[in-house]
């Protein structure tokens, strides 16, 4: 397990938890899956182990890939990608995916593969 501590960019700081949860294969291509949990302050706000890549990819990389689908706003993708959400999340989205996805800018404004800066203890 892993723990990814983002804070300065939004009024609480984040924790970002990402651990292994297996591979599955699909034919001859295997991915390997995680679970993940995004917390505000000591609020829960998303929770899944619905991401799956590559074998071989690293923590690290998997939470940049979480907290860069986590950060998703309406109008940024389709409409049925939200079907799921809760008021809560909607309202934490609003006040809060903007500015915590902006921790996925690197210098010179290149998009970072991976939070490994983030990284608690």
């Amino acid at each position: 397990m892993s723990e990814f501590v983002i804070d300065g960019f939004t009024i609480l700081p984040h924790t970002l938890i990402i651990e292994p949860a297996g591979f599955e294969t699909c034919g001859v291509v295997a991915r390997e899956c995680w679970s993940y949990g995004l917390y505000c302050g000591d609020s829960l706000i998303f929770e899944g182990k619905d991401l799956r890549t590559p074998v071989g990819v690293s923590e690290d990389q998997v939470a940049a890939r979480a907290l860069g689908f986590l950060t998703l706003r309406p109008g940024d993708t389709e409409d049925e990608y939200f079907a799921d959400y809760s008021q809560d999340q909607f309202a934490w989205c609003e006040e809060n995916a903007d500015m915590l996805g902006l921790c996925l800018i690197g210098e010179g404004g290149t998009e970072t593969d991976d939070l490994s800066c983030y990284r608690a203890g």
